[in-house]
């Protein structure tokens, strides 16, 4: 990610002699392994400066102050100590450059065990136990889905007892299905917190405006999958239903 006040003009490069640096590739460090390189190539006089913050508590892993930068010459910023504690960390490059503004760039990488020899390197079992999700150089990663599912994951879906059920009618469903939320909203939570199920029974149920639950605990079901539908709907000129 760059962004830019005014038009700085200058060329901002990370390098590394093991890492990857390639979209789609995972950039992963070692611990011991040395911090990337920045490069950078202005198109006047300047300087330049590098934090390195640990995405997990925000703390800066390493710094260089301003380095002065030569126009048109290539200078390379070394940052100093090595690569610790696990975890996704960014790199902050700051360049001021003589009349031209602020230039800032962004740049990830995780560091991490080694993976084994069987895993992939985008997603896998760290040394701690949990999975690790490493982003590329400018920070893409894959999606963790581990939390996906009822409460987190890991916990089977309850049972809710269905206590109002209703059969769709011609026309507009939108208040004929309200009304059945209302009355459930009006009943007591049991002891897991809900007030029960609504059963819409086997068929299309047209809708032209919106559904709202205002109250927790309660649950809309169908009968099956294929066998109720609730299609969003408009009326038109002629007082026809269209989807």
């Amino acid at each position: 990610m760059k962004t830019k006040e005014t038009q700085a003009e200058a060329s901002i490069r990370l390098k590394h002699s093991s890492m990857d640096v390639q979209i789609g590739l995972p950039a992963l460090l070692h611990p011991g392994g040395a911090y990337p390189e920045i490069e950078i190539t202005a198109a006047a006089e300047g300087t330049g400066t590098v934090q390195v913050i640990r995405l997990g508590d925000g703390g800066t892993a390493t710094a260089v102050p301003a380095v002065p930068l030569i126009a048109n010459e290539k200078t390379v910023i070394r940052s100093p100590g090595t690569a610790g504690a696990f975890g996704d960390y960014r790199i902050d490059v700051e360049i001021e450059t003589a009349g031209r503004g602020r230039d800032i760039e962004h740049f990830y990488f995780t560091v991490a065990g080694e993976p084994k020899p069987y895993a992939s390197k985008a997603a896998f079992l760290g040394d701690e136990g949990g999975m690790t999700y490493a982003p590329d150089y400018r920070g893409n990663r894959s999606p963790d889905y581990s939390c996906a599912g009822y409460r987190g994951g890991g916990i089977a879906i309850p049972e809710v007892s269905v206590r109002v059920a209703i059969e769709p009618i011609p026309g507009d469903n939108t208040l004929h299905i309200q009304e059945a939320i209302d009355r459930l909203s009006l009943l007591p939570e049991d002891d897991s917190g809900f007030r029960g199920a609504l059963l819409l029974r086997r068929g299309v149920y047209e809708v032209a405006g919106p559904l709202q639950i205002a109250s927790s605990g309660i649950v809309l079901r169908g009968e099956g999958q294929g066998t109720t539908s609730i299609s969003g709907t408009t009326r038109t000129a002629a007082g026809r239903w269209r989807n």
